[in-house]
């Protein structure tokens, strides 16, 4: 799947996809946790749901970032130096 790749392209899917679920996970909990948080803190509930939604997108960006950087891209054990 990926060009260059030494991994199987099962593995390849496998993380590509597990990585993407752990992404959308972290962006709806942290925004309806956040959300809830930010309704009880007084904010407009409005205001909240954005900032909520804002929020969990740019955490989920970046766990999404991450997990691909060392999950989904990473060499294959055998080619770890």
């Amino acid at each position: 799947m990926f060009p260059g790749s030494t991994r199987s392209l099962a593995g390849q899917i496998r993380d590509f996809i597990l990585v993407n679920l752990t992404g959308q996970a972290t962006m709806l909990g942290l925004a309806a946790i956040s959300r809830q948080l930010l309704i009880l803190a007084q904010i407009e509930p409005r205001i909240a749901g954005a900032s909520a939604h804002a929020f969990g997108i740019g955490v989920g960006a970046i766990v999404n970032y991450l997990g691909h950087r060392h999950v989904t891209f990473t060499a294959a054990p055998s080619d770890r130096r």
